[in-house]
């Protein structure tokens, strides 16, 4: 009897035994698959993002190998951590060849700036707005580059610079709606003038591109398309507000800022198929200047009003799927740029003549000063170069250009001959 319950303890302890390993084997398997269907998790995530950069016709901006893999910045400010789809990447003639794991290849465009057009106001009544161009590739800074190319003047009070497909748009404003305003076409690789778009018997301020359109901002209280094919306006939108600046395009939609010259309270919202204005936003008083970021996050400045009783300039922002909740940062801000991780800013302390520049970094939100490594007087305008993340600064009633990186570090200063650079356009390859 005992050496039967002997054996009985002994298959049971066995069989136990069994189990323990059973279940340790289906335990390592199962850690195992999971791993690999994480791995196959991230590496579908990966390639995923890389066809939407395609897609998207995104370029990049730059590349990094690391320990891990590589880092991939592309054109909309995103970045790419790749550490399992690509074995390999090799970057010749403008674009960077990236071999993938499984033995494919893509290739995707690499941004690289050939050179940057800044547009001057010059003094108002003197018709002697100007271009000047830098030239990457010789590293030359021309000035009265248009009429240099062109032997005819530019214009009155050229306010706004565009590079939209192949062409570069320059608004020149004129000295009241009497004499008109224009909008002139030009071959932005050679500077030559390809054509002239009257605005007769208007002002023509702000421009923002979409959809084979030029939209331009009317001090009547209008906005004009312009074709970029026929390089004519083909159809006029009415505002409820007028003496609207800046301008943005955002899914179909334009963002206009009703100034009314201090007292405007409204942006108007045009839709573009039917271009008529749908709705209009309330704001706090003044909207100058507009941009819309890739999230649908619309930063708008309100510019100084303390000569009208009202407050000093300031930056804001709203979400065009929720325009009414409006975050406002507290920074004074006329002129703004959305670079590659922030929104810069610019404007001038009045009591001390300085330039006054912030940021808002674009993923927490944040405003903070942009500290800068050299002084420059009467900030006015800020442009930010999508390849190389550098800042442009220009001064108001100087003839400066102002170049810092990411972190502030000058990189360099131009001088234009004519005063109030009011535009940075960058012509990238």
């Amino acid at each position: 009897m005992n050496k039967v319950l002997l054996s009985i303890a002994a298959v049971a302890l066995l069989m136990t035994g069994c189990y323990k390993d059973d279940i340790d084997d289906l335990n390592d398997k199962y850690d195992q698959l999971s791993k690999e269907q994480q791995a196959q998790a991230q590496l579908l995530a990966e390639y995923s993002s890389l066809l939407n950069a395609l897609n998207s016709k995104l370029s990049v901006t730059k590349w990094e190998q690391t320990d891990g893999g590589y880092l991939i910045t592309l054109s909309d400010g995103k970045i790419l951590t790749v550490n399992q789809a690509i074995e390999s990447a090799v970057e010749l003639n403008g674009e960077v060849t990236f071999t993938m794991s499984d033995g494919s290849v893509i290739r995707i465009h690499k941004i690289e700036t050939i050179g940057w057009y800044v547009l001057s106001e010059g003094t108002w009544g003197s018709g002697d707005s100007e271009l000047a161009y830098y030239d990457a590739a010789s590293e030359t800074f021309t000035t009265k580059y248009f009429n240099a190319k062109n032997s005819a003047a530019l214009g009155e009070t050229g306010n706004d610079l565009k590079l939209y497909g192949s062409k570069l748009y320059a608004v020149l404003s004129g000295m009241n709606a009497s004499s008109g305003g224009a909008v002139k076409v030009i071959h932005p690789k050679t500077g030559v003038l390809i054509t002239t778009i009257p605005v007769a018997g208007d002002q023509p301020r702000r421009m923002a591109t979409a959809g084979g359109k030029v939209y331009v901002t009317l001090y009547s209280g209008k906005v004009a398309a312009i074709d970029t094919a026929t390089l004519t306006i083909t159809d006029v939108a009415t505002l409820s507000g007028t003496y609207p600046e800046g301008i943005c395009a955002y899914n179909n939609s334009l963002y206009v800022c009703n100034s009314e010259q201090g007292p405007g309270t409204t942006i108007s919202v045009v839709d573009v198929a039917t271009f008529t204005e749908t709705a209009t936003i309330t704001v706090p008083q003044n909207p100058s200047m507009i941009e819309a970021t890739t999230a649908g996050d619309i930063y708008f400045t309100t510019a100084d009003n303390t000569w009208g009783g009202g407050n000093p300039s300031n930056l804001h922002k709203f979400n065009a799927s929720n325009p009414n909740n409006i975050t406002t940062f507290d920074i004074r801000a006329t002129r703004l740029a959305t670079g590659k991780n922030y929104v810069y800013t610019v404007d001038t302390d009045w009591s001390t003549m300085d330039a006054v520049v912030n940021r808002v970094n674009l993923k927490t939100g944040v405003a903070s000063a942009f500290d800068v490594d050299s002084e420059f007087y009467l900030g006015y305008a800020v442009a930010a170069d999508p390849a190389t993340g550098y800042v442009y600064f220009t001064d108001q009633m100087g003839d400066g250009v102002y170049v810092f990186d990411e972190s502030g570090k000058s990189k360099g200063a131009y001088h234009t001959t004519v005063p109030n650079g009011s535009s940075i356009v960058f012509i990238n390859k």
